[in-house]
């Protein structure tokens, strides 16, 4: 890790992050799926977005933890583009299909619901925009897709009027971020606490040590709750995806009592 860290500049040499950095590597991501050239568009983005995503590190926000927490996507970005646009192919069996929302009064027979859409059924630049910016958001579980990852929860306010779920969106951030705050706050305390605590008194380091671990626990599912409401605003304001397509990321923190019931994920 330290010979790692020796390639890119100290923090304080490193400079503001550009503000076309973010935009610029998620368009590269999804170039590719809208020209029918797809071996050029790899040629011309892959390197590229490869380049950005490596000498990100030669940049700041200006916060260390935000340094270290907000720009995990410079990491997956280059994986998502092995993935789909590498790895799996366009068109076939194992070709993503875009099958939709949940048909819950309508029938459907096997084979329509099986097929969904691929990339060869669409025929304008604006729809092959949408079904690669869809493939790669949101949060990579494959919502509506035929590779939809189990045990997804079921969004209780997917039926919401499209700007009601926006609000609704934004109250939850303000939120999540307020009690980052707190827990940070309260990490904070602990902390100093801890290093004021000798090594005998062992109940209070206990004590200490397991409100450390739990604020940090929870301000990280503050945070990571706080950027996914962020990101299904605007992905339902800008019209790019709907209010099904954004189900809760995480459980609810009053069932946290093992890490499947915070993630709810089951790959």
């Amino acid at each position: 890790m330290q010979t790692l860290a020796s390639l890119y500049p100290a923090l304080p040499d490193r400079r503001p992050l550009p503000v076309f950095y973010t935009p610029a590597c998620f368009a590269l991501s999804t170039l590719p799926f809208v020209t029918e050239h797809r071996k050029l568009a790899i040629i011309s983005t892959f390197p590229l977005l490869l380049y950005l995503c490596v000498t990100w590190p030669c940049y700041t926000t200006g916060d260390p933890s935000s340094d270290y927490y907000n720009n995990s996507h410079f990491i997956a970005l280059p994986l998502w583009y092995l993935d789909f646009v590498l790895l799996t192919p366009r068109d076939g069996d194992g070709a993503p299909a875009y099958i939709g929302a949940p048909k819950r009064h309508k029938i459907e027979t096997r084979k329509s619901v099986a097929r969904g859409k691929r990339w060869r059924d669409l025929t304008s630049f604006s729809q092959r925009v949408k079904w690669g910016l869809r493939l790669m958001l949101p949060a990579q579980r494959g919502i509506g897709w035929n590779w939809q990852v189990k045990s997804v929860p079921a969004d209780p306010d997917a039926e919401l009027p499209r700007w009601m779920y926006v609000r609704r969106q934004l109250w939850r951030c303000v939120v999540y971020y307020l009690q980052s705050v707190v827990v940070l706050t309260l990490l904070g305390f602990a902390c100093d606490l801890k290093a004021q605590v000798g090594n005998h008194d062992y109940r209070r380091k206990i004590v200490l040590d397991a409100l450390v671990g739990w604020a940090g626990a929870v301000w990280v599912w503050d945070r990571l709750s706080c950027a996914y409401s962020v990101a299904a605003a605007l992905g339902i304001s800008s019209g790019i995806t709907e209010t099904w397509e954004w189900p809760p990321l995480m459980g609810s923190l009053k069932d946290a009592w093992s890490v499947r019931q915070m993630w709810r994920y089951d790959f």
